[in-house]
């Protein structure tokens, strides 16, 4: 299984470090299930919570189509996953 998505890891790790400032690192983890694609990042919370949440929203959907398109491309099955956004300390934004 690991090998198959290695390719979509590859784009997620690339191509979000091109469109995110935010963006400091990745990772996975295909134990316990479902996938889990976390994404680490420098955001933190604030007093505007909305405004980590949109980024968060936008760095979900833009992960969210890499592995669409991808997964497409490679012919990759769809299983389930989760997509993680960690930020300053660690700590799961969505």
């Amino acid at each position: 299984m690991d090998q198959k998505w290695a390719p979509i890891f590859r784009s997620i790790m690339e191509e979000t470090s091109k469109k995110f400032d935010e963006y400091r690192g990745f990772a996975s983890s295909f134990h316990p299930k479902p996938l889990q694609i976390i994404i680490k990042t420098d955001l933190h919370e604030s007093k505007w919570w909305w405004n980590t949440d949109k980024k968060v929203e936008e760095i979900v959907d833009y992960v969210e189509a890499i592995i669409d398109i991808k997964r497409e491309e490679l012919a990759v099955e769809k299983i389930p996953l989760d997509i993680i956004v960690r930020g300053e300390n660690n700590k799961q934004l969505n």
